[in-house]
């Protein structure tokens, strides 16, 4: 997947076909994140997969109701404030360095 790296909210709003509510949670998140808009909803995207939200996108599923990317964020947003976010963040990046050290070591040996 290639990222835009300079797009503008405007741009994510028609990119990504989110409403106003939306795009100025994501401007916000991406604001305290060091990210471009790109990574920042790959980012959420995987981080919806955990807990409740897994739990209400798997009900939907089996619903047969097909959801927008507007519409997972927006019930996204209202189960995670920004600082859960901002957690979420912390332990996938841990996570992520727990498992390049681990395969380090493998290395090595």
């Amino acid at each position: 997947m290639e990222f835009s790296k300079n797009l503008t909210i405007e741009d994510v709003k028609l990119k990504y076909s989110l409403d106003d509510g939306v795009a100025l949670r994501l401007e916000m998140i991406k604001s305290i994140l060091n990210m471009n808009y790109d990574e920042l909803i790959l980012f959420l995207k995987n981080i919806m997969n955990y807990d409740e939200m897994q739990i209400w996108l798997m009900r939907k599923q089996m619903e047969g109701i097909e959801l927008t990317l507007n519409d997972e964020l927006k019930k996204f947003f209202t189960l995670k404030t920004n600082n859960d976010i901002l957690r979420l963040y912390d332990v996938e990046q841990n996570y992520d360095q727990n498992n390049i050290n681990e395969l380090k070591l493998l290395l090595k040996s």
